[in-house]
């Protein structure tokens, strides 16, 4: 279904295409135009002769300095191409081959500016530019180009933006890292070039700031610092607070977000911190804030003996003959806070509402206005200007996001698009020269968090239609003549940025943003309705179901399916049923279920319900419930990754095929609205498959890397929302284990064999045991020199530790030489089956209440 749906994504768009205008030939003949791109082009010539096509031995060949970059290229190339990762070689674009891209510095086009490029499609793809961030910038477009087709026609094209600030400024939202790591690489994408954020008052430390930047660095945005002086969102310690009147003017007290800016010991304790993230946030601009002060309803024009006494009495005393003494104090504070920037290597920025005119001391010229709110008297745009200040356009009618709150303003895609003039500030003030105006730098849209605080996934979705809109206007010099309509298709058809990791949503497992959340990886072993369920294939071919309750024996009875089977089965819990598949032996999918309301076993054949059958099925599968939806994985005898999935929406068993080569068994889980699928490829590398449920048109792609066999099936967990786990034995017998942690906004292995010293035999099995991030991580396996199960605990932080069930098990001793399996019961006790050396199934469990191991003989 998807498969179909991206062909019919890809056709649309290039209909979409025709009618944005930003990729036309310039040469009427040319019968086939270039997909369209976010932002659109400037310039856009059809050539003559052949075209480009890339395959999967294509190279990037760049210049020396531009090979971090080409490797950036090669990363999300394989994001888009079956996790397949390019080579790079350093080299001049002459030793390209046909089915090349390059990467190359030294174009002599003035106009091309900084960040422009030029992009020459012929049998090579040959990117040039005046410097590394203009050749990034051509690397996004072939990206975008790319996605939509892998083969192009012979074009030359000319790009450079009309503004230097494309950005996005996220305001003080406490979210995890990971999501901030995915808005960079979807910001660059789209060519917007800078993120700013509330450092610590986000809710950031200093190894997740540093996480960021990182990110920021590679994919050429400037993620700009923000401690907003003097405005601490109720983090003002009580000796350094200013007392101010309450908004009915009744009351004056201390007031938690608001800076005493009379006291110097307030003011140490300011720039102390200060100083410490200019230092940590390497990008050379730091936004001072300075909205709202000293309260929002209370500016510098309207400070008085009443209703702020000890701010009026000092800026008084010091500026007796000012109309507005505040605002003078608070320009001197300012203006220190420029020269502290500048001593850090930091150009400044603030905010423009608290700016109101004085005669005895002045702003900074050369810090950077951020204009966002029209309110007499603080200076208007055109004044600033006057002054020698750069302007940035934050106007709150069109480039606010209040999170949807009704009382505020919203930008919207449509407006966006449609109706926003980058040269017009809040309440239609403009600069003399318009959006051409020298002194404007550019557009921000900002987000606030006022009354609603969305929840990290939602807020990650509802910005990505506004990011697309906003590059547009930031980046193309005229307004666009299509409809919003037309621009959403294109805005699907490029997608999310390859590598971007959807955040799950937290919430009730029935949140529609997380049908993942009650989710688990399937197994041959599950809970149910608080029994232990096991299915197995016998050697008569036949599936087998043993199962225990509470009170009774263990039960054994056999399965119908249509054919004999073969193989490992796969179970899960889905919409309330036990649901059971299996290898036909003659390669088709068999399908049994247990029917709560009939109180029976019913069963069918997948692949001939499905009919579109895909070829025979190998190895074991994988597979989930997503929703109401259940989804299988396997290999097929032609090694390509085989999807088949029941969609209750249509009522359907339907197939697809998920590309890329692999050859060894899937695993397969749901995370939030992320479906993922984990194997090892001909080439020894783990890779992933990513399906997110905001970008259904695009499958993600990650070549994870590694040395494993094509018998090293994974195991997998999605660890309550914050952590993926894969673990697998590479062909040494080291297990290794890959996590993504979404908090840390980072991915790492690690080597479990040598902080443990045990090497392992077979495959192992995972899953997690307790609350929330307070939870460990579990891993079991068969070490090699004695076929003992053993049980390895990862805790949050910390080491690995590590105890022997089969020596310690309560019931006797027994060794496993089948891989294990097992699944958490309730967060009370532990379970693992695995079969002896002759052919005896036995039962291991841990129970909380008395922390110890059990082993039974289940037949």
């Amino acid at each position: 279904m998807w498969a179909r749906r991206s062909i019919l994504l890809s056709a649309v768009a290039l209909l979409g295409a025709s009618l944005l205008g930003g990729v036309q030939p310039d040469r009427a003949e040319a019968a086939d135009p270039l997909p369209g791109t976010v932002p659109s082009v400037r310039q856009a010539t059809a050539g003559t002769g052949a075209g480009f096509a890339w395959t999967p031995t294509g190279r990037i060949v760049a210049e020396a300095p531009l090979v971090n970059d080409a490797r950036t290229l090669a990363e999300d190339l394989a994001g888009i191409f079956e996790g397949r990762l390019p080579q790079v070689v350093t080299g001049a674009p002459g030793s390209a081959q046909p089915g090349d891209i390059t990467l190359a510095l030294g174009s002599t086009d003035t106009q091309l500016g900084e960040e422009g490029y030029t992009l020459a499609i012929g049998p090579t793809l040959n990117i040039q530019a005046r410097t590394s961030t203009g050749a990034f910038w051509g690397t996004r477009t072939v990206l975008q180009l790319l996605r939509q087709r892998s083969t192009l026609p012979a074009y030359t094209v000319r790009d450079w933006p009309k503004f230097k600030v494309r950005a996005v400024s996220v305001s003080l939202d406490k979210y995890p890292a990971g999501w901030f790591v995915n808005l960079v690489r979807d910001l660059s994408f789209v060519k917007l070039n800078e993120l700013t954020t509330g450092s610590a008052l986000a809710g950031l430390s200093d190894d997740q700031l540093r996480t960021i930047q990182q990110a920021a660095d590679k994919y050429h945005v400037k993620f700009v610092g923000w401690f907003n002086t003097p405005h601490y969102n109720g983090n003002v310690p009580p000796a350094h607070q200013l007392r101010v009147a309450n908004q009915a003017g009744t009351v004056v007290a201390p007031d938690p977000n608001t800076l005493d800016l009379t006291e110097p010991a307030a003011i140490k304790w300011a720039t102390d911190q200060i100083e410490h993230y200019m230092d940590l946030q390497t990008t050379p601009i730091w936004h001072a804030g300075g909205d709202e002060y000293p309260k929002w309803y209370l500016r510098n024009d309207r400070v008085t003996a009443a209703n702020a006494p000890d701010l009026y009495a000092v800026a008084k005393q010091r500026y007796p003959t000012e109309t507005y003494p505040a605002g003078a104090l608070y320009n001197e504070v300012f203006n220190n806070l420029n020269d502290l920037a500048k001593q850090h290597g930091k150009q400044m920025r603030m905010w423009s509402d608290a700016i109101v005119p004085t005669t005895t001391i002045q702003l900074d010229p050369d810090i950077t206005i951020d204009h966002w709110f029209k309110r007499p008297p603080s200076l208007e745009p055109a004044q600033f200007a006057a002054a020698g200040h750069q302007l940035i356009n934050s106007n709150q009618q069109y480039l606010y996001y209040n999170e949807g709150a009704p009382q505020f303003p919203n930008a919207t895609d449509t407006a966006l698009w449609t109706t926003f003039d980058p040269g017009e500030f809040n309440g239609g003030l403009r600069l003399p020269g318009g959006a051409d105006d020298p002194h404007l730098d550019g557009i921000k849209l900002n987000t606030w968090h006022g009354s609603m605080h969305l929840p990290p996934a939602p807020m990650e979705n509802n910005l990505l239609t506004l990011t697309r809109p906003l590059a547009e206007r930031a980046w193309a010099p005229t307004k666009p003549t299509s409809t919003i309509a037309v621009a959403r298709v294109l805005f699907k058809a490029i997608g999310r940025a390859p590598g971007f990791v959807q955040t799950p949503a937290t919430g009730a497992a029935n949140d529609p943003w997380d049908p993942g959340k009650s989710s688990l990886p399937g197994s041959p072993a599950v809970g149910y309705n608080g029994s232990q369920q096991v299915f197995f294939v016998n050697a008569a071919g036949q599936l087998r179901h043993r199962f225990w309750s509470p009170g009774q024996a263990v039960k054994d009875e056999p399965l119908t399916t249509a054919v004999t089977v073969t193989g490992r089965p796969l179970a899960y819990v889905g919409s309330g049923q036990l649901h059971v598949w299996v290898r036909g032996t003659n390669g088709s999918l068999q399908h049994v279920w247990w029917d709560p309301g009939a109180n029976r076993w019913a069963n069918d054949d997948w692949t001939a319900r499905s009919g579109t059958p895909l070829g025979s099925f190998t190895g074991d599968l994988a597979g989930y419930a997503y929703g109401p939806h259940q989804h299988v994985f396997a290999r097929g005898t032609d090694n390509k990754l085989r999807h088949i999935f029941w969609d209750a929406n249509q009522q359907k068993v339907l197939t697809d095929v998920w590309g890329g080569d692999i050859a060894g068994s899937p695993v397969a889980y749901a995370w939030g609205r992320t479906q993922n699928v984990f194997a090892v490829a001909p080439d020894g590398t783990l890779r992933q498959w990513s399906l997110q449920g905001t970008d259904l048109a695009h499958r993600q792609y990650r070549n994870l890397g590694g040395t494993f066999g094509a018998d090293a099936r994974p195991a997998a967990l999605a660890f309550f929302e914050t952590r993926q786990d894969v673990v697998l034995r590479d062909t040494a017998g080291r297990l290794r284990l890959w996590s993504h942690d979404h908090k840390a906004g980072s991915s790492s292995w690690r080597d479990l064999t040598t902080e443990t010293g045990i090497t392992v035999t077979g495959n192992p099995v995972e899953y997690a045991f307790g609350v929330g991030d307070a939870g460990t991580r579990y891993v079991w396996v068969r070490r090699a020199s004695d076929d003992h199960l053993i049980r390895l605990s990862l805790p949050p932080a910390g080491g690995v530790t590590v105890d022997d069930w089969t020596a310690t098990a309560i019931g006797g001793p027994a060794t496993a030489v089948a891989d294990p399996y097992g699944f958490n019961s309730a967060n009370d006790q532990q379970h693992v089956w695995a079969t002896d050396a002759a052919g005896k199934m036995h039962h291991w469990f841990w129970k909380i209440q008395d922390r110890k191991v059990y082993q039974d003989l289940w037949g």
